[in-house]
């Protein structure tokens, strides 16, 4: 018989082993043992056929930043596998209802995690609450509108890097909803501190730091290229790992060094928000193509009180909310009145004048994802005429959140 439970200290080298497996790489000694000191065994479970560990799900905790420049608790959900001999087994259900059981418990209102399948997690109450784009450039033909802004983007250190980004970073993502703290690990992992697990990232790396007119840093840039030739003309590759500027400048002067790099006949940016102003700064703007379009962070309500009350809304309101949580049972019925600065959300006997999913609330929950759609495919039911438009009123935000950590 097949067992689910949180791990003991001596078994983090078996969590970590069976979760590489999972992920189709061989964990080397070196990496088991880095791997195993930084796991807290009462997040982290592993489902047991007597000795075996056959499955594996952890859950960390993290900032996340929701409109209104606030941050609240939230579990991050992650290394989650299920061994190919075990699957369809009941295995990963009851792995996500004990996390969700012990998130709950820690009140924290919120779990999230990124989906390596897109079929798995709605029926467990996540929703897509933020999307990412890969963004293809053609270096050659790009011509900014504008001259560089005054300041200057310098080449820096890997340990520049590590000193300089984490502080750079920390002011956007509190600004920035669907942003995630980064940990201290994160940063030696990206600098080259401690070596990645797994395939390491081809090409060479580099980081440069912007500083505007008065010195102030107030953004970074980290890119690896691939050098290539084509009969003696230059046919390089800028892979942009991550471009954080904190004024319109910063990005403008960031974006323009990678563009403009010498041999670099092509930008590639893997994880960037849907929308953002780079084709606005170019003369043609058919130089910046949207190769991909998929989903990232996904979302799940643990307490609907607390999470909406936690966030801003752009308009005053009252809504009654019917939230349906089949598979954790913490739904109900709620009411939200809003201001344009504050929010109380609380359990309520007012008729309701929407019903809908625990995951439709996440995905729509971070002000990206509009409700309508969900109720035309009939997955929303409106009590009161208007209700899914004053609800996409209330939740929708001037600029779609944006989560560019994975985890």
């Amino acid at each position: 018989m097949v067992e689910v439970r949180t791990i003991t200290d001596g078994e983090r080298d078996a969590f970590f082993r069976a979760m590489a497996r999972g992920f189709h790489f061989n964990a080397s000694d070196d990496e088991t043992r880095r791997f195993a000191e930084r796991l807290d065994p009462a997040r982290t479970h592993g489902a047991f056929d007597g000795d075996e560990m056959v499955g594996t799900a952890r859950v960390f905790p993290t900032e996340l930043t929701v409109p209104g420049a606030r941050t609240i608790p939230a579990a991050a959900v992650t290394n989650v596998t299920v061994a190919s001999t075990h699957r369809r087994q009941g295995l990963l259900t009851e792995m996500m209802r004990q996390e969700l059981a012990d998130i709950a418990s820690r009140a924290e209102p919120v779990a999230i995690l990124i989906a390596s399948e897109a079929a798995i997690y709605g029926r467990f109450g996540y929703g897509v609450a933020t999307e990412h784009v890969l963004l293809e450039i053609d270096a050659v033909n790009a011509s900014f509108r504008a001259p560089a802004p005054p300041g200057s983007v310098r080449l820096a250190s890997p340990e520049q890097m590590r000193e300089t980004a984490p502080a750079v970073y920390d002011q956007l993502r509190r600004a920035q909803p669907g942003a995630i703290g980064r940990d201290d690990r994160y940063w030696d992992v990206t600098f080259g501190v401690v070596p990645a697990f797994g395939t390491p990232e081809k090409g060479q790396q580099f980081g440069v730091v912007r500083r505007d007119a008065d010195g102030a840093i107030d953004g970074y840039a980290q890119y690896r290229i691939t050098a290539d030739w084509d009969y003696r003309i230059p046919a390089g590759v800028l892979e942009l790992d991550d471009l954080v500027a904190l004024t319109d400048d910063a990005y403008h002067a960031l974006w323009r060094h990678c563009i403009e790099v010498d041999w670099i006949t092509r930008v590639r940016a893997e994880n960037r928000p849907p929308v953002e102003p780079l084709p606005q700064l170019l003369i043609d703007p058919r130089v910046v193509r949207q190769r991909e379009r998929a989903d990232l962070m996904w979302l799940r309500i643990v307490d609907v009180a607390a999470a909406l009350s936690a966030r801003t809304y752009r308009v005053a309101d009252r809504l009654v909310l019917d939230v349906v949580d089949e598979f954790f049972d913490h739904g109900g019925r709620f009411v939200l009145e809003t201001t344009t600065d504050a929010a109380r959300c609380a359990p309520t006997s007012d008729a309701a004048d929407l019903t809908l999913a625990v995951a439709d609330l996440g995905a729509a929950y971070l002000g990206g994802t509009a409700l309508w759609p969900a109720a035309a495919a009939g997955r929303v039911r409106a009590h009161t005429a208007g209700a899914v438009e004053r609800f996409d009123r209330l939740f929708l935000t001037d600029r779609a959140p944006w989560c560019h950590t994975w985890f």
